[in-house]
Order: structure tokens, then sequence, then C-alpha cells
């Protein structure tokens, strides 16, 4: 029954991200360890594995000046709240790529700006373990 459904048509994503000036800051609810949890806790419970040496699989497409002016200007270096694993950080205006923590949601091919931030698979079979993911008691 599905499978003669139409597709919608693809949209790009990223031209309905406002720029942060238009947008109220949130502010989340500290981790409960039951529901929410600390960047480091959610990372081992996904179970995410990647190589260390192998080459980032997250390349910015493009004038990485560029972007990262844009990125703090306007969106106020909105990598570092749309992406779930915390791969993007800012240090010193510098957009540094923390690629082993990547969960491999595509997030940041689909919400940076022009679509600059580029994922392909990395090498190897890294990444989370969500077959296996479990919670601790």
């Amino acid at each position: 029954l599905f499978s003669y459904l139409p597709l919608p048509k693809p949209r790009n994503s990223w031209k309905f991200t406002k720029p942060a000036k238009l947008c109220k800051k949130l502010k989340y609810a500290p981790h409960d360890d039951i529901t929410t949890f600390d960047i480091d806790k959610s990372l081992a419970l996904s179970g995410v594995h990647h190589e260390y040496d192998q080459p980032c699989h997250i390349q910015i497409k493009g004038e990485e000046q560029y972007y990262t002016d844009v990125a703090n200007q306007i969106f106020d270096k909105h990598e570092e709240r749309f992406c779930p694993g915390k791969v993007y950080e800012y240090t010193d205006g510098k957009l540094n790529i923390k690629a082993q923590n990547c969960l491999h949601c595509k997030t940041c091919t689909i919400k940076s700006h022009k679509e600059m931030l580029h994922w392909t698979c990395p090498e190897g079979n890294g990444g989370p373990n969500y077959a296996n993911m479990q919670t601790t008691n």
C-alpha cells in the first residue's frame, strides 16, 4: 500500500532557517539521567565508534571562511545547536569538526547554510551501533 504513495518533492530545508536575530534563545532544563542525558552519556548509549585515524567524513563545500562568517554572523553558530552529537564546535571563530561524535543523522547536510556541510559515509564500519542500543540502569 505505502509503496504506491508519491514521495514529496525535496525542498531545501536550509532556506527555512531563520537568522538568529529573529529567534528567541532556548533555555533547556538540566539533564535528568532518566529521559535526557548529557552528551557523553548519549554518545556512549548510541555505541558510536569511528576509527581514530580515518579521514573526516564531513567536509565544508566551498570556501570555509565564507561558511564560518555566515554561520557566525547570521545564524549565531547554529551547528552547535542542531547537531545532536555536538560534532561542531567553534574555537576562536574557527569551526572545528569532531567527526568521531557523528551519529549519522545527516542534520548537518540538511540544515547547514546552502547545504555547505557535506556528509559522506565514513571509512570502515564506523558510526553508531543502533542495533545494540540499550539503556543502562
